[in-house]
C-alpha cells in the first residue's frame, strides 16, 4: 500500500506479472489479487446464499474469502442461515449486514 495526502490522477500504466488490480483511493493506492476471492457483485443488495450474488456463482464457504466491496446501491444483505465462514470478519463502512 502506497499512503499520500492528496492524489490527483492514475497511473497511465502499471507492469505487474502478477496481475493484481489497482485500486486508487482518496488517500491510498493498493495493488491486491482478486484470486480466490468471492466478491458480492450485486448492486442492488440481496440474499447472501445466492450464489448469482457472487462473483465466483456460489454463496463462500467455509475455505474461501469473501468481499463486500462499497457498491452503490446496496444498502443490506441478507443472511438467510448462518453464514458458512465460521469466524467472519466484516469491515463494511456505512453499510447494513442483516
Amino acid at each position: 500500500m502506497l499512503t499520500y495526502a492528496s492524489r490527483s490522477g492514475t497511473f497511465g500504466t502499471i507492469n505487474d506479472v502478477n496481475g493484481l488490480q489497482p485500486s486508487f483511493g482518496s488517500t491510498a493506492f493498493s495493488l491486491t489479487s482478486t484470486v480466490g476471492l468471492n466478491v458480492w457483485i450485486n448492486g442492488a443488495g440481496g440474499d447472501w446464499s445466492l450464489g448469482t450474488n457472487w462473483s465466483l456463482g456460489h454463496e463462500p464457504d467455509a475455505t474461501e474469502n469473501a468481499q463486500i466491496p462499497d457498491l452503490a446501491g446496496v444498502t443490506g444483505l441478507s443472511v438467510i442461515s448462518g453464514a458458512q465462514r465460521p469466524n467472519p470478519s466484516i469491515s463494511w463502512a456505512t453499510r447494513t449486514l442483516r
